[in-house]
């Protein structure tokens, strides 16, 4: 299991350590002001995670071919790049249910990931019945109108229609 990103309040890092079964590993990528608190509160619930920031993108999406899925139990999320690059990978993503993320839009609940409410049941449940092998292909066909060819035109003829 996988999560990247800021750590904040807002991404609910805490409730997602919370989900974790004690037969699966996460890997949290970021840094922020709750990174000590989310270290203890690993190590206090006796769950296998690994903590590391400062990677390269190469490195990032190494890992994220490999992941399991990615988590992204953000409360309020903008467009959701990581979720994009997740899924471009064949990673199935798990997201929750807020108006205010955003990435939520990328996942098709059951096909390309899941759609969770906000809170560790259901985070767990998602995440014992992710299932790689069959959703990578969906996964990364849903996300092929977000390649930069077709952005960069989107883009032009949005400005080719201002002139």
């Amino acid at each position: 299991m996988l999560f990247v990103g800021r750590l904040i309040p807002e991404k609910n890092v805490d409730l997602l350590l919370k989900s974790m079964p004690r037969n699966k590993s996460l890997g949290i990528i970021g840094d922020g002001p709750e990174r000590d608190m989310l270290v203890r509160l690993s190590k206090e619930l006796g769950i296998n995670v690994t903590f590391k920031s400062g990677l390269s993108y190469e490195e990032l999406i190494g890992l994220m071919k490999s992941a399991g899925t990615l988590i992204l139990p953000s409360s309020r999320e903008g467009f959701g790049i990581v979720a994009l690059e997740s899924l471009a990978s064949g990673t199935p993503v798990i997201t929750v249910n807020s108006k205010t993320n955003a990435a939520k839009d990328l996942v098709t609940n059951g096909k390309n990931g899941f759609i969770v409410d906000l809170n560790p049941k259901a985070i767990k449940s998602a995440i014992l019945n992710i299932d790689k092998a069959n959703m990578s292909k969906m996964a990364q066909s849903s996300v092929t109108d977000y390649n930069w060819d077709i952005t960069a035109n989107r883009i032009l003829n949005v400005y080719r229609s201002l002139i």
